[in-house]
């Protein structure tokens, strides 16, 4: 390859001026006013440029790595199913709450099914128990009240048999009482029927004789009416005293008896007393096996056992009713369905997701700004954001918050690099800024290109 073109005549330019051959033209006229133009041009733009940055470019911090973004949502299941419809179809706008997915249901109703048959099962055992519980201790205390009565009678019964032995050693006094009063009397009968016999022979005598002189006509007939009134008193006195005397002996006899009966009585009472005595433990060892309190906390338990069947019951009726409801999968958000990840006839397991849904009025920009600018950044400062979709149009945002870690702390694999190649790059940290509600006729789709400058000084 040849470096200097060859002459007509086979010589090189420099061959030729070596030779004296090659004739050089003339140089054109230099043009000074171009020059200094060209200058002067170049010195303005330089002068505007400064002029521009101190006037607004120191007070602002600008970017053009920056995205329209959102906080997606991802419909997931949690029941594993095969898929029966979905409803929505790519990119159509969802409402929330809205049935987006629905999963066969068959065995999720079967289930539920099972569930509330064996909580009607848990409840009928439950109110079996109670029942027999209740029934168990109205019959206890049925029993312990019944045994209680018993004592009580038996405790009565020991009061009457002490009292009638109380009374029975009382008329045991009260006949010998009578008894000793009856043979005193006796005694004194006995000793007044002598003087009455005596009396009465002596009245008979007085009246013989009176009727002896009467007839002789020594004694007047007075005297002889008043000796026989005498005689007839005497052995009326006389019979009196011997009936009186025959009295007492009825009367000791009778007392006697009395005694006899009421040492019977009391020998009776105090036999009563002494079994009314030996009931009295046993009825008391009754009553304190009726009331043992083995039999209704064993029932107690039972019911407790049952109790916590049924609440096991309804929780397997409530886990049914949530899978069951977890075959109609609805929207949790207003939204776009940005993704579809099923279709019908899919079978999809739990934890996987179905749809990602882009929300309404949830879009925001994402700026990733140089570590050495975040000084001059803070929540609340006006951005003015241009969209890139929205053909030069820029919008007033504010600053929401800046990212608490670099992009390079985020990424999956983070990059290692070793120390003899190590080149220091700024990183950058996502700064998260609102947009207004207003775009004037532009959509903000997320993952548009955007360009920011923070606006780091007021007014």
């Amino acid at each position: 390859m040849k470096t200097t073109k060859e002459l007509p005549n086979g010589f090189t330019r420099a061959e030729a001026a070596a030779a004296g051959e090659l004739v050089t033209p003339p140089l054109p006229k230099a043009r000074p006013w171009l020059r200094y133009g060209l200058i002067a041009l170049v010195s303005v733009a330089a002068l505007a440029w400064g002029l521009q940055w101190y006037l607004h470019g120191q007070n602002r911090v600008f970017t053009d790595d920056a995205y329209i973004d959102t906080d997606q949502v991802m419909v997931m299941t949690r029941v594993p199913e095969r898929v029966a419809a979905v409803l929505p179809r790519q990119n159509e706008r969802v409402r929330r709450g809205q049935v987006v997915v629905v999963l066969e249901d068959s065995a999720e109703q079967a289930h539920l099914a099972a569930a509330q048959a064996a909580l009607a099962a848990a409840l009928a055992s439950e109110n079996s128990m109670r029942t027999a519980a209740s029934l168990e201790g109205e019959t206890q205390r049925a029993q312990v009240d019944t045994q209680a009565g018993m004592l009580e009678a038996a405790r009565r019964a020991q009061e009457e048999s002490r009292s009638r032995m109380r009374s029975a050693a009382n008329a045991v006094s009260v006949a010998q009482a009578e008894l000793e009063s009856a043979l005193t009397a006796v005694r004194i009968a006995d000793a007044a029927l002598p003087a009455a016999a005596a009396a009465s022979s002596n009245a008979d005598a007085e009246r013989r004789r009176d009727e002896a002189l009467a007839t002789q006509g020594y004694v007047s007939s007075s005297t002889l009416d008043a000796a026989r009134t005498a005689a007839s008193q005497a052995h009326a006195a006389h019979e009196a005293a011997s009936a009186k005397a025959e009295a007492a002996r009825m009367d000791v006899r009778i007392a006697g008896a009395r005694l006899a009966q009421a040492k019977t009585d009391a020998a009776t009472a105090q036999a009563a007393a002494g079994s009314v005595q030996a009931q009295i433990p046993v009825a008391r060892a009754r009553v304190a096996e009726q009331a043992a309190p083995s039999r209704v906390p064993s029932k107690i338990a039972l019911t407790e056992v049952s109790s916590a069947q049924v609440k096991s019951a309804r929780a397997q009726v409530v886990l049914a009713k949530v899978d069951l409801e977890g075959t109609r999968i609805v929207s949790p958000i207003d939204g776009w369905i940005a993704v579809r990840n099923v279709e019908p006839g899919q079978t999809v397991v739990a934890g996987q997701a179905l749809l990602t849904i882009s929300p309404v009025g949830g879009v925001f920009v994402t700026a990733n700004y140089k570590e050495t600018q975040l000084d001059r950044i803070r929540p609340g400062l006006d951005v003015e954001i241009a969209v890139d979709a929205c053909h030069g149009r820029s919008f007033v945002g504010k600053v929401v918050g800046l990212a608490p870690v670099a992009q390079s702390a985020l990424s999956t694999l983070p990059t290692l690099t070793a120390p003899s190649n190590f080149v220091k790059v700024a990183q950058r940290v996502p700064v998260r800024i609102s947009l207004p509600a207003a775009a004037d006729g532009c959509v903000f789709r997320p993952g548009m290109s955007a360009e920011t400058s923070v606006l780091t000084k007021r007014g």
